[in-house]
C-alpha cells in the first residue's frame, strides 16, 4: 500500500479544495553549477522549475547549469524513474521493505521530516518500526557535484539479523537528445554491490527482480553504450544492523561541461561507483551528468590517491564553500 506522510496527505487535501493541483514537501536546490529537484522523501523529480536548455520541461531531476546560464536536464524528460529503496532479505525482519520513485511509487515509508535551504535538503521517513533512512543532499567539496549522506538506522530495538540492502536508480534522459543515450557504469568489483544493470525503468524496491535492457549489461562494467533509453541501476549488501545502529555511506549527483572535468570531480571526492551518461549525435550537447557512491568498499576512481590537479580542484572548492558557509554535516 502506498503511504505519504501526513503532511503530504494535509497538502493532498488543501491542493483539492483549490482546484486539484498536488503540493508536497520538496525543494529545488542549486550551487550554482548543479540544481537538484529533490521530493519529501529523499527521491528526484519535481515541478516548478524553469523552462530546460530545449525547452521541453520545468521538472527539475538533476541538471547543469552551463555559462550562460542554460539548464540542461537529465532525468525528467520522460520516466520520473530517479528513486531508492531499503529492504531485508532473511531473518526476522525478512521481507521488511520501503521505497520512493515518482513513476512507479511510493511504499512502506512514512515522513518523520523534509527540511531545505536554498543549497540544501535533508529528507527523514521511516520503514514502519524498523528503519530510520535518512538522504542529507548538501553542495561537496567541489562545485560540479552535490553530496547527499545516507544513513540507514535500526530504530526497532532488537538486531536485524537479515541482510540490509539498498537500491539507487534513474532512468537518463539527457538533453538535447533525450531517449537517446550513452550510458557508462563503472564500480566492479566492490565489496557491497551486488547487482546492476542499465535499466533505470525498475522498481525502486530493492526486493523485486531488475533485469537488463541491453545484453551483457549485468553486474558488470561498460563504457559509453548505446545510443539507447537506458539508464542504471545498483543494488548494495550492507548486511546485518545491531539495535540503534546505522550506517552510512555517500552518493553523489553531479554535471560538467566535459567528461574529463566530472571524472575529476568524483575522483576528487573519492567516489568508488558511478554512471555517467551523455547525449548522443547533437552539436549541443552541452555536458556530463552521473551519480556516484562512496564508502561502499569499492576502489576509488583513478585509484586511491587523487592526482595532483584533482587535489587542486578539491582545494579550490573547499575554500569557496568555506567562503561561501554552505557546507552542513548530517546528523546521524
Amino acid at each position: 500500500m502506498m503511504k505519504r506522510s501526513i503532511t503530504g496527505l494535509a497538502a493532498f487535501l488543501a491542493a483539492a479544495l483549490l482546484g486539484g493541483q498536488v503540493a508536497a514537501a520538496q525543494a529545488i536546490i542549486t550551487n550554482g553549477t548543479v540544481k537538484l529537484g529533490v521530493d519529501e522523501f529523499g527521491q528526484l523529480n519535481i515541478p516548478g522549475g524553469r523552462l530546460s536548455g530545449t525547452g521541453s520541461t520545468t521538472i527539475v531531476g538533476l541538471r547543469f547549469i552551463d555559462s550562460r546560464g542554460t539548464e540542461w536536464e537529465s532525468t525528467a524528460d520522460g520516466c520520473l524513474c530517479e528513486g531508492w529503496g531499503v529492504g531485508v532479505v532473511g531473518g526476522l525482519f525478512d521481507g521488511v521493505r520501503g521505497y520512493a520513485n515518482n513513476s512507479a511509487g511510493i511504499a512502506g515509508l512514512t515522513g518523520v521530516s523534509f527540511t531545505s535551504t536554498a543549497t540544501g535538503a535533508v529528507s527523514v521517513v521511516r520503514i514502519g518500526t524498523t528503519f530510520e533512512i535518512t538522504h542529507d543532499y548538501h553542495p561537496s567539496a567541489v562545485p560540479n557535484l552535490y553530496e547527499v549522506t545516507v544513513s540507514i538506522k535500526n530504530i526497532s530495538g532488537v538486531n536485524v539479523d537479515g541482510d540490509v540492502r539498498y537500491r539507487r536508480l534513474m532512468d537518463w534522459d539527457i538533453e538535447p537528445t533525450a531517449f537517446s543515450e550513452l550510458v557508462t557504469l563503472q564500480g566492479w568489483p566492490a565489496a557491497t554491490l551486488i547487482h546492476s544493470t542499465d535499466n533505470g525503468f525498475c522498481s525502486a524496491d530493492v526486493l523485486s527482480p531488475c533485469f537488463e535492457r541491453t545484453a551483457g549489461h549485468t553486474d558488470g562494467n561498460f563504457t559509453k553504450s548505446g545510443p539507447a533509453d537506458h539508464g542504471a541501476q545498483f543494488d548494495f549488501s550492507f548486511g546485518t544492523l545491531a539495535a540503534g545502529e546505522s550506517h552510512s555511506f555517500t552518493t553523489f549527483f553531479g554535471a560538467a561541461a566535459t567528461e574529463s572535468e566530472l571524472l575529476a570531480a568524483l575522483t576528487a571526492v573519492g567516489a568508488e561507483i558511478y554512471s555517467m551518461a551523455f547525449c548522443s549525435s547533437d552539436p549541443r550537447c552541452p555536458a556530463a551528468h552521473a551519480y556516484g557512491f562512496k564508502g561502499v568498499g569499492g576502489t576509488v576512481i583513478g585509484g586511491a590517491v587523487p592526482e595532483p590537479a584533482t587535489m587542486g580542484l578539491l582545494a579550490l572548492g573547499l575554500v569557496s564553500l568555506g567562503a561561501a558557509g554552505v557546507r552542513r554535516r548530517n546528523k546521524a
